[in-house]
């Protein structure tokens, strides 16, 4: 149950910042299956883990509610 969670946290977060997951891919240099991947907990990314973190610290310094 926790991976599947954790897979619509994500989906949510691309949705309220406006990306898609082949966009996500583009933009660390993997590919949309990986990022996939990541999402369903298959697999793991410190580049994305931390990709998520800056995106979220600078949606918390813009002030949008994510």
């Amino acid at each position: 149950m926790q991976a599947i969670e954790k897979k619509l946290e994500y989906k949510i977060l691309f949705f309220r910042l406006g990306i898609t997951q082949r966009e996500v891919a583009h933009k660390l240099g993997f590919t949309e299956s990986y990022i996939s991947q990541i999402i369903a907990g298959k697999r793991k990314s410190k580049t994305f883990d931390e990709w998520i973190q800056r995106k979220l610290y600078i949606a918390e310094l813009k002030g949008v509610n994510i």
